[in-house]
């Protein structure tokens, strides 16, 4: 269930961003903070002070002011903007990490950060080919081509995520799920400010 929760995420997530913006899809994940608070007490019986809610609840600010900026710009309304389909796959993708978050500490726990690591990315790995066998647009052979013409990008995207998934998972010995994801959630302000620089996208000041 894990790992079907993981790879759920992850995929969510990369077809949100096939839709919107990365400084449009990425805030969407500030929402996973106040989901953790539930599925962490749910799946571990974890119960944080109502100081840590209340802190873990600031960062749903963050998001509210994002859509108010973007529903003005591109927008009729807020309605709207939520019917996107990348903003949809971006919701999708934040209750599937919720859901998987505590029972990865549960896993973190019983065996160590390493391991878990290694055996989750193998099997979203898997489990990610045989997908892109029946979602692909291409083959899998022409999308191997694609991705070894950008293998140096690849290469250094597989090291940084891996660093961070690492990092973040070892993490969960040592505080309460909710908090660790809202700490985690700081990858949002550096994936906003990262699309101005890499993706030139617009109104990154605002956002």
């Amino acid at each position: 269930n894990d790992h079907a929760g993981i790879e759920g995420e992850q995929g969510a997530w990369y077809r949100a961003f096939k839709y919107e913006p990365g400084s449009v899809i990425a805030p969407l994940r500030l929402l996973i903070p106040i989901l953790v608070l539930g599925t962490g007490f749910l799946f571990l019986r974890e119960a944080p002070s109502w100081g840590g809610i209340s802190g873990v609840a600031v960062t749903v600010v963050g998001l509210w002011l994002l859509f108010g900026i973007r529903a003005g710009e591109l927008k009729s309304s807020l309605a709207k903007t939520a019917m996107s389909p990348g903003v949809r796959w971006g919701f999708l993708g934040a209750i599937s990490f919720a859901l998987s978050f505590p029972l990865d500490k549960a896993a973190t726990i019983a065996s160590s950060a390493p391991f878990f690591v290694a055996m989750v990315s193998l099997a979203v790995g898997t489990i990610s080919i045989i997908l892109a066998r029946f979602w692909g647009a291409t083959t899998i052979g022409e999308q191997w081509r694609m991705l070894y013409t950008r293998r140096r990008l690849l290469f250094a995207d597989i090291l940084f995520f891996l660093g961070g998934m690492l990092l973040s998972v070892h993490s969960l010995n040592f505080a309460f799920a909710a908090y660790a994801s809202s700490v985690k959630r700081l990858q949002s302000l550096w994936s906003v400010l990262l699309s101005g620089k890499f993706l030139k996208e617009g109104s990154i000041k605002k956002k």
